[in-house]
Protein backbone atom coordinates (compact mmCIF):
# COMPACT_ATOMS: atom_id res chain seq x y z
CA UNK A 1 0.00 0.00 0.00
CA UNK A 2 1.28 3.61 -0.79
CA UNK A 3 0.64 6.04 1.66
CA UNK A 4 0.84 9.60 0.92
CA UNK A 5 1.21 12.18 3.25
CA UNK A 6 0.91 16.09 2.20
CA UNK A 7 -0.30 19.43 4.15
CA UNK A 8 -3.21 20.98 3.25
CA UNK A 9 -2.08 24.57 2.85
CA UNK A 10 -5.09 25.61 0.80
CA UNK A 11 -6.88 28.82 2.49
CA UNK A 12 -9.33 27.93 4.29
CA UNK A 13 -12.14 29.17 1.96
CA UNK A 14 -10.80 26.33 -0.21
CA UNK A 15 -11.09 23.47 2.04
CA UNK A 16 -14.46 21.69 1.34
CA UNK A 17 -15.22 21.49 4.94
CA UNK A 18 -16.39 18.26 4.68
CA UNK A 19 -15.54 17.14 8.12
CA UNK A 20 -16.53 14.73 10.27
CA UNK A 21 -15.49 11.82 12.55
CA UNK A 22 -16.74 8.70 13.11
CA UNK A 23 -17.75 7.10 16.32
CA UNK A 24 -15.52 4.18 18.43
CA UNK A 25 -19.28 2.09 18.21
CA UNK A 26 -18.34 -0.99 15.53
CA UNK A 27 -21.36 -1.01 13.26
CA UNK A 28 -22.92 -4.20 12.61
CA UNK A 29 -21.73 -6.62 9.86
CA UNK A 30 -18.23 -7.18 8.52
CA UNK A 31 -18.09 -4.42 5.88
CA UNK A 32 -15.41 -2.58 7.48
CA UNK A 33 -12.88 -4.85 7.11
CA UNK A 34 -13.15 -5.04 3.25
CA UNK A 35 -10.37 -2.72 1.46
CA UNK A 36 -12.31 -1.63 -1.42
CA UNK A 37 -12.36 2.03 -2.58
CA UNK A 38 -15.96 3.80 -3.07
CA UNK A 39 -17.47 5.20 -5.87
CA UNK A 40 -16.34 8.03 -7.41
CA UNK A 41 -19.40 10.47 -7.31
CA UNK A 42 -19.52 13.78 -9.66
CA UNK A 43 -21.56 16.47 -8.35
CA UNK A 44 -22.61 20.08 -10.01
CA UNK A 45 -20.87 22.70 -8.49
CA UNK A 46 -24.21 24.61 -8.26
CA UNK A 47 -25.83 21.31 -6.16
CA UNK A 48 -28.13 23.06 -3.20
CA UNK A 49 -27.85 20.20 -0.80
CA UNK A 50 -23.44 20.49 -1.17
CA UNK A 51 -23.39 23.83 -1.01
CA UNK A 52 -25.26 23.53 2.07
CA UNK A 53 -23.32 21.21 3.34
CA UNK A 54 -19.99 23.15 2.62
CA UNK A 55 -20.93 26.17 4.37
CA UNK A 56 -22.54 24.29 7.78
CA UNK A 57 -18.54 22.77 8.24
CA UNK A 58 -16.89 25.95 7.38
CA UNK A 59 -19.21 27.49 9.90
CA UNK A 60 -18.51 24.77 12.75
CA UNK A 61 -14.57 23.96 11.79
CA UNK A 62 -13.44 25.79 14.93
CA UNK A 63 -15.69 22.50 16.91
CA UNK A 64 -14.09 20.40 14.61
CA UNK A 65 -10.93 21.62 15.60
CA UNK A 66 -11.27 21.27 18.92
CA UNK A 67 -12.39 18.20 19.08
CA UNK A 68 -9.43 16.58 16.90
CA UNK A 69 -7.19 18.54 19.22
CA UNK A 70 -9.09 16.79 22.24
CA UNK A 71 -11.69 14.10 21.27
CA UNK A 72 -14.06 12.68 23.53
CA UNK A 73 -13.82 8.67 24.03
CA UNK A 74 -16.81 8.05 21.53
CA UNK A 75 -14.93 9.99 18.22
CA UNK A 76 -12.49 8.74 16.11
CA UNK A 77 -11.33 8.48 12.48
CA UNK A 78 -11.67 11.95 11.94
CA UNK A 79 -10.98 13.35 8.42
CA UNK A 80 -11.19 16.48 6.08
CA UNK A 81 -12.17 16.87 2.59
CA UNK A 82 -9.69 19.44 0.41
CA UNK A 83 -10.32 20.80 -2.60
CA UNK A 84 -7.07 20.01 -4.75
CA UNK A 85 -6.22 22.87 -7.88
CA UNK A 86 -4.37 21.83 -10.90
CA UNK A 87 -5.05 24.35 -13.53
CA UNK A 88 -8.91 24.11 -14.49
CA UNK A 89 -8.85 20.36 -12.77
CA UNK A 90 -10.15 20.62 -8.93
CA UNK A 91 -10.26 17.24 -7.38
CA UNK A 92 -11.96 16.88 -3.40
CA UNK A 93 -9.55 14.28 -1.54
CA UNK A 94 -10.26 13.09 1.65
CA UNK A 95 -7.18 13.44 4.61
CA UNK A 96 -6.90 10.61 6.48
CA UNK A 97 -5.51 10.09 8.88
CA UNK A 98 -5.48 13.72 9.72
CA UNK A 99 -3.75 16.65 12.10
CA UNK A 100 -4.05 19.97 12.40
CA UNK A 101 -0.64 21.81 13.02
CA UNK A 102 0.62 25.84 12.58
CA UNK A 103 -2.95 26.56 11.28
CA UNK A 104 -3.13 23.51 8.32
CA UNK A 105 -5.03 19.99 7.93
CA UNK A 106 -2.16 17.76 7.48
CA UNK A 107 -2.68 14.19 6.15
Amino acid sequence: MIVRSFAASVPPLLIVALVGCGSNDTPSGDHMTEKREPPTIRINADDAEMTAAMEQARSTVDEFIDALSSPKPSQSRFSVKVAVKDGDHVEHLWLVPVRYENGKFIG
